[in-house]
């Protein structure tokens, strides 16, 4: 199974998603702020990173675009971004986010969107898609503008 981080300030929200994600099988890493989340990212590269966008200090956003322009290793990193604001669901997009995930978090709805995120990426990587940045971004795209 996937090696799943799990970057958000609220505990209680960590402690779920982990005992969720691990009864799936997983493997998850947790991290209390962006700055850590972006820390554990760079050092432990998972499969899935379940990202928080309002976090006190380095918010979820600063966290996206570190990780799409500081390595190449962290660019094809699939994140799904999680929040509370709704209006933020298209903003983050724009960033090379693979996901939105809605809270309150339905265990089913974010059962569901891991799969998916996690099947994208292995076909990407049966392409070669993730061996070369540009054509990964390129790929996101192109999953979220399928007319284009």
């Amino acid at each position: 199974m996937a090696r799943i981080l799990v970057v958000d300030d609220e505990p209680h929200i960590r402690e779920l998603l982990q005992t969720v994600l691990e009864r799936d099988g997983h493997t998850v890493i947790t991290a209390a702020t962006g700055l850590e989340g972006l820390t554990a990212a760079i050092d432990a590269l998972p499969d899935l990173i379940l990202l928080d966008l309002v976090m006190p200090e380095v918010d979820g956003l600063a966290v996206v675009r570190a990780l799409r322009t500081v390595t190449r290793s962290t660019i094809g990193i699939p994140i799904i971004v999680m929040t509370a604001w709704d209006t933020a669901r298209d903003q983050p997009l724009e960033y090379g986010v693979d996901d939105f995930l809605a809270k309150p978090v339905d265990i089913k709805d974010l059962r569901m969107r891991v799969a998916a995120v996690l099947d994208a990426r292995e076909a990407m990587r049966t392409r070669g898609e993730l061996d070369r940045p540009l054509a990964y971004l390129q790929a996101l795209d192109k999953r979220r503008n399928p007319s284009e």
